[in-house]
């Protein structure tokens, strides 16, 4: 039986100094997936829009999340305020605080390696609001598709695939001599 042993280290020569960089700062794709669930979930609201009273499930694999419709009285508060049949948004704080980058309590820390995200201020209205909610509505979640779109940043990230920038050619050239160089020198090879 034959083996084969892979082992990559690291080293400061030009053809790894990008894939070195990939593994050690994840600031970018941070920046992407916040971007890109933000964007699902003015989606997940938007999929609320004419459930106030049904309410709507949402997949999220082995745990679906589930937000109750209201009751006929309340529907009938939340229209005459303005906004009539939209589940989960009555004043629209809740809403932008979970959509937009920037809003009222929005924080981030992002770092190489982790990063933090989203309303994260507990005295606001929409989080005390959320938090009220949480049983019933809960409006804090990855989805399936969320999860999918946080693997496929990654590893596009590391492939050098969009949104990321691509490795260039000699980046890749200078890996491939590198490697082929390395493999030349192994006993028996």
């Amino acid at each position: 039986m034959s083996k084969i042993l892979v082992r990559l280290k690291m080293m400061g020569q030009n053809g790894f100094q990008e894939i070195q960089y990939r593994v050690t700062n994840f600031k970018e794709v941070w920046n992407e997936i916040i971007d890109r669930w933000l964007v699902s979930n003015e989606a997940k609201f938007e999929k609320g829009r004419g459930a106030q009273l049904s309410g709507v499930e949402f997949d999220a694999g082995d745990d679906p999340v589930r937000w109750m419709g209201v009751t006929d009285e309340y529907a009938a508060d939340k229209s005459a305020d303005g906004y009539p049949n939209w589940l989960m948004v009555r004043t629209g704080e809740l809403k932008k605080a979970l959509t937009e980058r920037g809003a009222t309590d929005w924080q981030e820390a992002l770092n190489p390696m982790e990063t933090l995200f989203g309303t994260i201020e507990m005295g606001s209205f929409g989080m005390m609001k959320a938090i009220w909610h949480r049983k019933t509505r809960p409006v804090i979640f990855l989805s399936t598709d969320d999860r999918q779109m946080i693997r496929d940043m990654i590893g596009a990230w590391f492939n050098g695939d969009p949104p990321f920038r691509k490795y260039a050619p000699s980046e890749v050239e200078s890996y491939d001599a590198v490697l082929q160089t390395r493999m030349t020198d192994l006993p028996g090879v």
